[in-house]
């Protein structure tokens, strides 16, 4: 109650809603599983603390999905106040995670907070990592300190990362001069590409206050105090399931090793895991099998992308419920993806023919980030990638050029040809990477460079 109380009464009428009122948006807000939220919504809805409806959740898809609100006697029974207590007044620059509630991570997000910065946080995926990134954001927010916050995808480059961190310009003298005291945050430096790495890695390492999460192992590590995150204490991974007997709890917990992600997944009437069984088998064969044909279609859509991407463009939007109500995706802003762990388990599984229909549809699709999609699924569908490539680069130059480097890279990874090399080195060139270009040029017969 206390989480629909933040909302204010005017959205009960609202058709375009935020999803933190779905279910899997208030499950995520309460870190908790779907499941667990079955039994306290219903006796909600039969005391007439909270009313249902649906409406469309923005971001999520074009079905109109269930959300909850309290009602007028809900809102008196709710102990949500509003907080009059004066917290700093520290700016937010980028676009994080949600904040939700941290279930056992308190005593070693305080330990992460007396550690000297710079700081890699690392762990496996689904363990929690952007969750904690959150709550220490929260922290120096409201301690008055500025925090810059920017995520990793496999086309992100130095300049695209500066960005994000809301500077203007792009050299690294100037960003030092500005940043003062604000502390700087990167998410998923395990999407780094191989192509960007180095200038990402010569970046964040100019910077003091920084914090950086990563899956293991990270890409650098040098000059950083490491933090790994572990699972879940078994005290707190039961937190997350429904209302069962603590010692069925406590069971289910051991056989999915007290994973957050995995916790959020299971459902009753799931099979456990035998014990030391990997998690990501457990994922194939218990959460994808309770998935329907066509949700599958996104799943595998979903897996064959290898960047956030927006609901509208998918060519099986209309699935976008089932996958969140099955705790599958992660949002990025307006954008939505697989969770990573669920990607790395499903994109070996992908047919030849179902990348072809992918390509095919995200063809039709408009703007920078479908131009990337497009590329990148030629290039895995040996689709003829070297012909678009040099028909389009000129377009994909002043479209994404961190994106087409990288594109460019994985095309000669797979097929080098000389015109691959030659591009890759006027791309070089044009984004003042002599290094690069150098490199580059060593495969290329091409005396007019």
């Amino acid at each position: 109650m206390d989480w629909l109380g933040k909302y204010p009464p005017a959205l009960e009428k609202a058709w375009d809603v935020p999803r933190s009122i779905c279910l899997p948006g208030i499950a995520e807000g309460l870190g908790v599983s779907r499941s667990a939220l079955h039994a306290p919504l219903s006796k909600l809805l039969n005391d007439g603390l909270v009313s249902e409806r649906r409406a469309h959740v923005l971001n999520a898809g074009t079905r109109r999905r269930k959300v909850y609100h309290l009602t007028i006697e809900g809102r008196k029974n709710s102990e949500f106040r509003e907080n009059l207590t004066p917290k700093g007044s520290g700016i937010l620059y980028g676009n994080p995670p949600e904040s939700v509630e941290l279930k056992g991570r308190s005593k070693l997000l305080s330990e992460v907070l007396k550690i000297e910065q710079p700081v890699m946080i690392y762990g496996l995926p689904g363990i929690g990592k952007s969750s904690l990134l959150r709550a220490i954001v929260d922290h120096h927010l409201d301690a008055g300190s500025n925090v810059r916050f920017a995520r990793m995808t496999k086309f992100s480059d130095a300049a695209s990362i500066i960005s994000a961190w809301g500077f203007e310009y792009t050299s690294i003298q100037a960003i030092m001069h500005e940043v003062g005291d604000d502390i700087l945050v990167l998410d998923e430096l395990h999407e780094v590409s191989s192509r960007h790495a180095k200038s990402i890695h010569n970046l964040c390492k100019n910077f003091t206050h920084i914090i950086i999460a990563s899956r293991a192992p990270p890409p650098f590590t040098d000059g950083f105090n490491l933090v790994e995150l572990p699972p879940l204490e078994l005290s707190a991974a039961v937190q997350l399931l429904s209302d069962d007997s603590l010692d069925k709890r406590e069971h289910v917990s051991r056989r999915l090793g007290c994973h957050p992600l995995a916790l959020q997944m299971y459902d009753q009437e799931m099979t456990l895991p035998e014990q030391g069984e990997d998690i990501q088998a457990w994922v194939e064969k218990e959460v994808f099998d309770n998935l329907s044909l066509e949700s599958l279609k996104l799943l595998d859509e979903l897996a064959a992308i290898p960047l956030p991407v927006p609901s509208q463009n998918l060519r099986q939007e209309s699935q976008v419920d089932d996958l969140d109500m099955h705790a599958l995706l992660r949002w990025d802003g307006k954008n939505i993806e697989l969770q990573h762990l669920v990607r790395n388990v499903r994109f070996p599984h992908i047919t030849d023919d179902e990348l072809a229909m992918l390509l095919q549809h995200w063809q039709t699709q408009g703007g920078s980030i479908a131009r990337l999609v497009e590329l990148h699924l030629r290039i895995i569908c040996d689709a003829q990638p070297e012909t678009y490539i040099l028909k389009h680069a000129d377009e994909l130059m002043l479209l994404h050029d961190a994106g087409l480097a990288v594109l460019v890279d994985d095309a000669i990874a797979i097929r080098p040809t000389p015109a691959l090399y030659k591009l890759a080195t006027i791309i070089a060139i044009e984004r003042g990477e002599p290094e690069i270009a150098n490199e580059f040029l060593n495969n290329v017969d091409a005396p007019d460079l």
